[in-house]
């Protein structure tokens, strides 16, 4: 899989070179290329590359900050247009917070052809109030990336895009933005919404659950999908509330039989397998969330991840069967280490049956 940070690559730097100099009449292209293409850009990473095109471009262009500002927007338009075009929105975080008006009209602009959910983050911490009264005006705007730029921008946990210690503290001003566009036309619009409640769920796990409830009884079109989204790390969690919501009630009539292992020694790099029968002995049928538990062995003492398995209705005097692989390859985000791992199923937030096996070093 190639590296992130290869989306920022020299045919881009090339193109915005190239288009920089028709759209500014002061622009050194060759100035631009060399602070650029140096000896380091192979050893910078993706976010690092994004700043470092942001800060060429100051050096390489003469004039004011309206006048370079003006040439991004006429530029954006003719060069590829995606994630990897957020160095003209770096431009607007790295020099713009003193030019309040037209950095946030450049970003209404430039968010169309890429994203500026990084760069209104400063604006955000200097000026929450003004910038979310604008955030506000734009979920009802007809372009799908501005709208979602005014929920993905005001996440309080945005990976990449640092935390916002305030609206952490004190969410109030998102929530009307996510009203706006809680029923959106666009996929993709409705999936920020669900990802900015997640992260206010992280620390106001009683506010979210209330506005999820208001939204499922409302019983509009997307409610039950982006509702369930938004609160997947209360149901990961098995917060009560959340697992209520959705009709998940105690299991207890569940029979879950045959757990089984491919091998109890699986070995590091390798795949092993599970298997087993959920059985409803009764007549009524019961909504089922069913998740997998494992206990990783660290370096000092063990984690626990919960994997999701499926959800559904298991029908009054009926079974259903389950084959699961779970792959112990290295990832960059999980390091395994050998030793006793414990595996546990999970049913409507309580587990319902657990194994033992002894994750070995592979040849």
């Amino acid at each position: 899989m190639e590296p992130l940070k290869n989306l920022v690559n020299k045919e881009l730097i090339e193109a915005n070179a190239a288009e920089l100099e028709k759209q500014l009449s002061q622009f050194n292209a060759k100035k631009f290329k060399t602070h650029v293409l140096n000896t380091e850009w192979e050893q910078r990473e993706l976010m690092d590359r994004i700043h470092c095109v942001a800060e060429a471009i100051q050096l390489s262009a003469e004039g004011s900050f309206n006048e370079v500002v003006t040439g991004l927007e006429k530029a954006a338009p003719n060069l590829p247009s995606g994630f990897e075009q957020i160095i003209f929105p770096a431009y607007i975080k790295l020099f713009g917070l003193e030019h309040f008006e037209r950095s946030l009209m450049a970003l209404e602009c430039l968010t169309q052809y890429s994203t500026g959910e990084f760069a209104i983050r400063p604006f955000l911490k200097a000026y929450p109030e003004k910038t979310m009264a604008q955030m506000l005006e734009w979920s009802k705007h007809k372009n799908e990336h501005v709208r979602r730029f005014s929920s993905e921008g005001c996440r309080p946990r945005l990976p990449w895009g640092g935390n916002l210690p305030d609206f952490i503290k004190d969410p109030e001003l998102i929530f009307p933005i996510l009203k706006n566009l809680r029923n959106d036309e666009s996929l993709y619009v409705r999936k920020s919404v669900a990802n900015n409640l997640n992260d206010i769920s992280k620390d106001h796990p009683e506010t979210v659950l209330r506005i999820a409830e208001c939204w499922l009884n409302e019983n509009k079109k997307n409610s039950t999908w982006i509702v369930k989204h938004g609160l997947r790390s209360l149901l990961k969690q098995a917060h009560p509330k959340a697992l209520e919501l959705f009709g998940y009630g105690n299991p207890k009539a569940i029979e879950i039989i045959g757990l089984e292992l491919s091998t109890h020694k699986p070995a590091m790099g390798d795949t092993f397998q599970f298997q087993f029968e959920l059985n409803n002995p009764k007549g009524k049928h019961q909504e089922l969330r069913l998740e997998y538990l494992i206990d990783f062995k660290k370096k000092n003492g063990s984690s626990k991840k919960v994997f999701q398995l499926s959800e559904f209705v298991l029908g009054g005097n009926s079974s259903k069967s389950f084959v699961k692989k779970h792959s112990f390859q290295e990832l960059t985000t999980r390091k395994h280490y050998p030793g006793i791992h414990m595996l546990s199923i999970r049913l409507n937030g309580l587990v319902i049956n657990t194994v033992e096996f002894n994750l070995i070093k592979g040849d």
